[in-house]
């Protein structure tokens, strides 16, 4: 099904509303410095998000719609929409684009056969080689990822930017997959 089908799919099912992701243009940041870790860029970059979004929602008939979320770091926000609402939010020149709000389901078994990994993963061990899971974390207590405290030999570095902490611990086994596929034992099935 394509996206812009599924923001429909409620209406067309007969139902008054539907939930939906809204993006909006990005708030200007190339005056910021570019790291993460820096507190006040992130505070500032917190407070352009919040200026767009009130800009945008301000605009916006709240007959129509009904904020559900405010992102901090994203700049956008998730509401349930009318059809008229969302065609008003459509034709708003601070609307990038405009997305289905609806959970999906992370695969994780068929990662591996999926793309043919095993072959790969007997040919080549990565010794020297740096790879960054930018995921839901990494269970570095797993033994084919370290099976220790973090940082260990697998899990040299990183970062929850969900938590904004340094624990990295993964709770939802996406990350882990991910990172087990890359750098994983190579003689295991886990």
């Amino acid at each position: 099904m394509k996206r812009h089908e599924s923001v429909l799919r409620d209406f067309v099912e007969g139902r008054s509303t539907t939930r939906v992701i809204v993006n909006l243009l990005r708030p200007f940041t190339s005056d910021l410095p570019r790291h993460c870790t820096d507190a006040q860029r992130r505070r500032t970059l917190r407070e352009r998000v919040r200026a767009a979004q009130k800009t945008a929602i301000r605009r916006m008939d709240a007959t129509k719609f009904r904020v559900t979320n405010r992102f901090d770091y994203i700049s956008g926000f998730s509401a349930e929409v009318t059809l008229e609402g969302l065609n008003e939010m459509l034709e708003s020149d601070d609307v990038v684009s405009i997305e289905k709000d609806e959970i999906l389901k992370a695969h994780l078994a068929q990662g591996m056969p999926l793309i043919n990994a095993a072959v790969t993963r007997t040919m080549y061990d990565g010794a020297g080689v740096a790879i960054a899971i930018c995921d839901t974390g990494i269970d570095y207590t797993h033994p084919n990822l370290g099976g220790d405290d973090f940082p260990n030999n697998k899990v040299i570095g990183g970062y929850d930017t969900g938590d904004d902490d340094a624990d990295p611990m993964d709770f939802n086994g996406h990350g882990t997959c991910c990172a087990g596929i890359a750098a994983g034992e190579i003689d295991s099935d886990d």
